[in-house]
């Protein structure tokens, strides 16, 4: 009798519970339906997609200023032309590729003043003076300079380029106006630098811009160049030295390094540990959010 009541209450229990589902809002299984189901009613237009790609790559790519200061129009004179600061920008995609950064020519402009072109050089009242009148954008926006330099700015050594740090911008009084990088107008691609003519000189530049040291700072010291990845390198070297281990402990000199002083034919890599570090300082310091691929 007992067992009874119990049975009786949970075919009750039962039934209350399964009253609201009635036949009519049952789905059918699957193997009993003879309906096609549309998987998904999202839906964008292929316009649409090309519109909002198109702005997302306007937006994640860096924008470049191009700076041409000139002797005179003529090649030798350091007048360039769209074509080889295009080249320049594609040179730079190549190589950061793998950072998850990407440039975008944004603009160029040409000035003809002998002075600005032999004596812009570092932490000068003429390098202020060339980027005060000219600089564009900002803490965002990478403005290239592009001259030459004569002896009394390299002491009497050719001078390839030099760049500002992105702390810079906050920590010194003209840290806005000296922004950006400077590099020889012949260190662009097929320019007429020998072992320099592959347009590794603004790849390298931009590094600095981006946070990165010498991957010989800090000679073998402890912290060298505060990246884990690069063994430490007693100093810079100049062409391509195979091999070369100028620091007891683990690894050999990081010859290949874009970050490195060796020749353009040599240079073909950044480290994880850099990537990391750029991704990390151009958030801190420029705003700038960098996805690093994964690889």
């Amino acid at each position: 009798m007992f067992a009874s009541a119990i049975a009786l209450g949970l075919v009750a229990a039962s039934t209350v519970f399964a009253a609201p589902y009635s036949n009519s809002t049952l789905a059918a299984k699957p193997g009993n339906s003879t309906t096609v189901y549309k998987r998904c009613g999202t839906e964008i237009s292929q316009a649409k997609v090309a519109e909002v790609e198109a702005k997302f790559k306007a937006e994640a790519a860096i924008p470049v200023h191009w700076h041409v200061i000139a002797k005179d129009k003529t090649p030798w004179g350091g007048w360039l032309s769209d074509k080889q600061i295009r080249k320049q920008i594609d040179v730079l995609n190549d190589a950061y590729a793998r950072t998850g950064l990407k440039f975008k020519l944004e603009s160029i402009d040409r000035t003809i003043d002998p002075q600005w072109f032999y004596e812009g050089c570092p932490a000068t009242g003429t390098e202020a003076n060339i980027k005060r009148a000219l600089r564009k954008g900002d803490r965002k926006h990478y403005n290239v300079y592009s001259n030459e330099y004569a002896p009394l700015c390299a002491l009497k050594e050719g001078l390839l380029g030099f760049s500002a740090f992105p702390w810079e911008w906050d920590q010194l009084i003209d840290g806005p106006i000296l922004d950006g990088s400077v590099v020889h107008w012949g260190s662009l691609p097929n320019g007429p630098l020998l072992n320099y003519d592959l347009g590794y000189t603004l790849v390298h530049e931009f590094g600095h811009w981006a946070g990165l040291y010498h991957t010989f700072q800090g000679g073998c010291g402890r912290d060298g160049d505060f990246v884990d990845d690069t063994p430490d390198e007693a100093g810079s070297v100049n062409g391509c030295p195979i091999g070369l281990d100028s620091c007891p402990g683990r690894g050999i000199d990081s010859i290949h390094n874009y970050m490195a002083w060796t020749d353009d034919s040599c240079m073909r890599e950044f480290t994880r540990g850099q990537i990391k570090r750029m991704a990390a300082l151009l958030k801190q310091y420029r705003n700038i959010k960098v996805t690093i691929p994964f690889w």
